[in-house]
């Protein structure tokens, strides 16, 4: 039996090339931009340094949404969400886990990486 709380292979579809991506982690999350925009606009999170993922969405949102840095998206946010998400891949279920966010975008990865403590 394998341990619940061990590395295991995740799959995506949806992207242009219609190849499946695969990563490994303990668990991983899909996330909204919608929820993004709140939990990174909230001022106490001004202090956390932007992931590959944030930095990313900040660009792919301005010339979408043609809202500026650390600003909502606003009235585009519907139609903008129809092919923009997160997926959030944790190492483990410690409380200090490593985990990385990745972007897609418009049925591409637009950004992969670590986020930073």
């Amino acid at each position: 039996m394998t341990n619940s709380a061990s590395l295991r292979t995740h799959y995506v579809t949806g992207f242009k090339d219609k190849c499946v991506r695969q990563f490994s982690a303990a668990t991983a999350l899909i996330g909204d931009i919608g929820t993004h925009e709140v939990v990174r606009y909230l001022t106490s999170n001004a202090k956390h340094p932007y992931s590959a993922a944030d930095t990313a969405y900040e660009q792919i949102k301005a010339s979408f949404c043609g809202a500026g840095q650390g600003q909502p998206c606003g009235r585009k946010l519907n139609q903008f969400a129809r092919n923009t998400t997160f997926i959030t891949a944790y190492e483990s279920f410690e409380d200090n886990a490593e985990w990385a966010d990745m972007l897609l975008y418009n049925g591409d990865v637009a950004a992969i990486g670590p986020v930073a403590r």
